[in-house]
């Protein structure tokens, strides 16, 4: 999903760049990996947004 133009917003961040409205070096994805959140961010972390998944969702129609 990276290197594919239809999901990767670079032409978006092309014009961002232009305007200096985002780093040089930035991307709208990290790594295209699914999963990869576990790398970057701490367990405390990773629970607090389950939490407020499971509290600010419940009732909805989606499943986790």
């Amino acid at each position: 999903m990276k290197n594919n133009p239809s999901v990767n917003y670079e032409a978006v961040m092309e014009i961002n760049r232009k305007f200096k409205l985002t780093p040089a070096d930035g991307h709208f994805m990290r790594s295209g990996q699914v999963g990869n959140y576990k790398e970057v961010m701490s367990p405390e972390l990773i629970l607090e947004f389950d939490h407020w998944t499971q509290e600010n969702l419940a009732g909805s129609k989606l499943a986790f």
